[in-house]
């Protein structure tokens, strides 16, 4: 719910409108609304604080007195629809600057359609319309205008069916080795997604596998590395009832710095089996007492697996010692703190282990909210945290094949392109209303605050979709891959 409201509080924000608009409209669900819409204005205000609609707003006030603005040229490009707050950008830049153009991309056929309204709207703002020409034989042109002439023997689209996600990146790599082959360089080739959290690892990975350089745009998350993944284990277990299987998961996984933490390096499998033998499940206080047990009842016989239970003791006496340290309420200094008191304990010094470790510790800033965090508040934001940091991946049409988001690519240019995805409710996504404030009630608060408010339906997401799969293949000069998996795996389908 928490997220669902942010969204529509920032909808409205981004079209102009405060909690006042919310006053004229009945409906409870309305009046609560607006209410946690106050509140959160208070309280960002209280604080000092302002989000990036504020700086949005701001900006567009102080657009007209800036001397760098006056002396400037504007040009927009890149986009093809404005919310309320960018649009009073847009204006309150282009009045002040010598001189103003914007760039919308546009093809007379039905799926350029969703940009008309943006079109219209800067026509009628005193921008002169100037189409730009594009080559007749342009790839666009003959995958979106209407049908002419006579068909061609070349195969400028292709598109491939293929059995999983995994199987379909490997196919991208495929397809991309070809293009190369048939001379078309590797910074010329492109491959958009419409949804890179879920395609951009997969793709990394098949690249690399198969030794073709690859740039992905905005990186990877600092959160896939091992020693985040080790951070969130360790907080896991930190407060928590230490169930066997995790315990030992995060022993064979992280890079525990055992030569510092018990002056000894394990054998893994044999810690694994001396808690099996001990019976042990989850508990604290059913680790050392039923190693101690197990130490009894196997005697003195000589077995090496039995040669590593004093070590398994202290390290299990340490991860015992790091979970009572670590509050289970407290302020967001306090919390995160000793989270990361332990983990610098535990995992090995190390580049990532000091950029997961600054990362984290900017949650401390919190505190300034004055609301006191738990240990599962922590545990959460860390992985928010690091999901949020990135690491970079090669560098752009540097001789690698560039992956990218379809709105990071807007108005970048390739001979070929790949769009994988292109299956049910992913691409192109499904419209659905906001649950909170739906179209009607969106398009009334528009039609009440007056002329000029954009409050799109969310309905209209197709219309979008249709657009977005209209740029990224026009991103292609030459040649484009369509790729879609018919297998469901979520129901193995």
């Amino acid at each position: 719910f928490v997220r669902t409201a942010a969204a529509s509080i920032r909808d409205l924000k981004e079209a102009g409108l405060g909690p006042a608009a919310l006053g004229s409209t009945k409906g409870e669900k309305i009046l609560a609304l607006r209410r946690i819409f106050e509140d959160y204005e208070r309280r960002l205000g209280g604080l000092g604080f302002y989000d990036d609609t504020d700086v949005m707003a701001a900006a567009a006030e102080a657009a007209p007195g800036s001397d760098l603005v006056r002396q400037s040229a504007l040009v927009v490009y890149g986009i093809y629809d404005l919310n309320g707050l960018q649009r009073r950008l847009v204006l309150a830049l282009a009045s002040a600057a010598r001189s103003a153009a914007a760039m919308v991309p546009w093809l007379d056929a039905p799926a350029f359609q969703y940009a008309r309204p943006l079109i219209d709207w800067f026509a009628k703002h005193g921008f002169k319309r100037h189409p730009v020409l594009r080559a007749g034989d342009s790839l666009a042109e003959r995958l979106f205008a209407p049908p002419a002439g006579t068909p061609l023997d070349a195969q400028p689209a292709r598109v491939l069916s293929v059995p999983g996600e995994v199987r379909e990146a490997r196919e991208v790599v495929r397809e991309v080795i070809d293009l190369a082959a048939s001379g078309i360089q590797f910074h010329e080739i492109g491959v958009l997604l419409r949804n890179p959290e879920a395609y951009s690892r997969l793709l990394r990975d098949a690249f690399e596998l198969c030794g073709v350089p690859c740039f992905l745009a905005g990186g990877t998350p600092l959160r896939d590395t091992r020693e985040a993944r080790s951070l969130e284990m360790l907080a896991d277990l930190l407060g928590s009832d230490l169930p066997r299987n995790r315990v030992m998961q995060f022993v064979h996984f992280a890079p525990i710095a055992f030569e510092n933490l018990i002056g000894h390096t394990p054998n893994r499998p044999h810690w694994d089996l001396l808690t099996i033998q001990a019976g042990i499940v989850d508990g604290p206080d059913e680790w050392l007492p039923r190693l101690n047990r197990l130490r009894k009842v196997e005697g003195e016989k000589p077995s090496a697996a039995l040669d590593e239970l004093p070590h398994l003791r202290a390290f299990v006496q340490k991860l015992l010692d790091a979970s009572r340290a670590t509050p289970a309420e407290g302020t967001w200094s306090e919390v995160v703190g000793a989270v990361l008191d332990a983990y610098e304990r535990f995992i090995e010094p190390s580049e990532d282990r000091s950029r997961v470790s600054a990362e984290v510790r900017k949650l401390c800033g919190l505190d300034t909210l004055g609301i006191r965090a738990t240990l599962a508040d922590v545990r959460e934001a860390i992985g928010e945290q690091l999901n949020r940091a990135r690491n970079g991946v090669g560098e752009f049409q540097r001789g690698a094949v560039s992956i990218a988001g379809l709105l990071e690519a807007r108005g970048i240019q390739f001979r070929a392109v790949v769009v994988p995805g292109l299956t049910e409710k992913s691409f192109p996504a499904a419209g659905k209303q906001d649950p909170i404030l739906l179209d009607a009630e969106r398009i009334e608060l528009a039609r009440r605050a007056g002329a000029g408010v954009v409050l799109p339906a969310k309905s209209a997401r197709p219309a979008e979709e249709r657009m977005l799969f209209a740029l990224a293949v026009s991103a292609a000069s030459e040649r484009v891959a369509l790729t879609y998996s018919r297998l469901d795996t979520a129901t193995g389908r």
